[in-house]
């Protein structure tokens, strides 16, 4: 266990998460504040305001763990999370390290929607909601806000950017590889075959494999 002088270091103004002790839930926690004479650790949890815990009694409520990178749902986008290579590695999450990428970027240089590092946003990284594929249809065609979808952390689901296409556009990560045609996906780039066939079957979704 490193030492307080040590957790400073690594995670002072990064997120980590915070475990809710009576129904386990996972939430995003900013570590605000350490006082290493008392030994105290002060964070900001989503929902629940500022907490304050005891070091290292009370770090059994606290997963140092980084997210891995792929794809979460965020107003409407589906947005890919980025590790920079660089050596803030060893820190938790924060912008220095991560990045949040909206694979829209590479349609269109200017103008297109990314969240900023905040409560919300990395409350939505580490726990990501994903739509099956049925609904992730569902919600592309039912509404105008909705512009891209995950259903998992490596596929993501869109809207066309050729305004005359309605057919969904496959995604695998930050690459369009298809179309959705016909209730099965059409992957027009061979190389991604093998990997979203891997991903469907894992998915239990086998049904749209063509």
């Amino acid at each position: 266990m490193d030492s307080l002088e040590e957790f400073s270091r690594k995670y002072m103004d990064t997120y980590i998460k915070y475990i809710k002790l009576d129904d386990q839930q996972v939430l995003s926690a900013k570590v605000v504040g350490v006082d290493l004479s008392y030994k105290k650790i002060v964070l900001v949890v989503y929902d629940l305001g500022e907490i304050i815990i005891n070091y290292p009694k009370g770090i059994h409520v606290l997963n140092l763990d980084s997210p891995k990178s792929g794809f979460f749902n965020f107003n409407n986008y589906g947005i890919y999370l980025f590790k920079v290579p660089a050596r803030q590695w060893k820190r938790g999450l924060c912008f220095e390290n991560h990045e949040f990428y909206n694979p829209f970027k590479c349609f269109f240089k200017t103008g297109v929607y990314c969240p900023m590092f905040g409560d919300r946003a990395i409350q939505a990284v580490i726990n990501p909601n994903y739509l099956t594929i049925e609904d992730a249809i569902i919600k592309l065609e039912s509404t105008s806000n909705t512009k891209s979808i995950a259903i998992n952390s490596n596929i993501m689901l869109s809207k066309s950017p050729v305004a005359n296409n309605h057919e969904p556009l496959i995604w695998y990560k930050t690459t369009p590889i298809g179309f959705l045609q016909a209730g099965k996906f059409n992957i027009q780039d061979e190389l991604y075959e093998q990997e979203i066939c891997d991903e469907l079957t894992r998915m239990k979704e086998t049904i749209w494999i063509s």
